[in-house]
């Protein structure tokens, strides 16, 4: 069954966090870059605990916040 880009998004909605890893793939761009913003706080994230080494968890709903905001500003440019 051939998934279209509208099915794509219902599903990822359902589901309650995505790691950075499916959230670069959603869009296409590097995972290096979707660390960056969860370590700034820029994309909502299920709270990490200092130290650990788990991986950030995104709210699924910031994957259309983002498709209608658009990508939050690189913290490295902003200094």
């Amino acid at each position: 069954m051939k998934h279209t880009q509208s099915t794509e998004v219902t599903m990822i909605a359902r589901r309650r966090t995505l790691t950075p890893r499916e959230f670069a793939d959603e869009f296409g761009i590097d995972v290096q870059r979707v660390y960056r913003w969860c370590q700034a706080g820029r994309l909502r994230t299920m709270p990490k605990t200092p130290g650990s080494r788990q991986h950030w968890r995104i709210f699924s709903c910031e994957v259309d916040r983002v498709m209608t905001v658009g990508f939050p500003s690189d913290p490295r440019e902003a200094a």
